[in-house]
């Protein structure tokens, strides 16, 4: 399963598949470029799906989300499983997850 986005004009919401990983990363690179090009007030990345975090994904994931932080979107990690949570409280992204 691939990731899919739903925009709206609150927020914008990228559900993720079952494993964040690099190649995923590489798919969604253009895709995240045009959602940020956009500047929504709320993006939400739902790991609702995902049940495995590889840390190359991840780190893809976050220089992207620098790369393209606007000043003017707020992101926050959502639907986050245990697991999953503690994968990113150990990179240092708590900050991110939705409480």
């Amino acid at each position: 399963m691939s990731q899919r986005l739903k925009e709206g004009r609150a927020a914008s919401v990228i559900h993720f598949p079952d494993t964040l990983d690099a190649l995923q990363m590489v798919r969604m690179k253009s895709r995240l470029t045009r959602l940020f090009n956009r500047h929504p007030k709320k993006v939400f990345l739902d790991l609702g799906a995902t049940r495995r975090v590889e840390l190359a994904g991840l780190g893809i994931l976050l220089d992207r989300l620098k790369r393209l932080g606007n000043g003017h979107s707020v992101v926050r990690f959502s639907n986050v499983s245990a697991q999953v949570h503690r994968t990113l409280a150990r990179a240092g992204v708590e900050s991110l997850l939705l409480s």
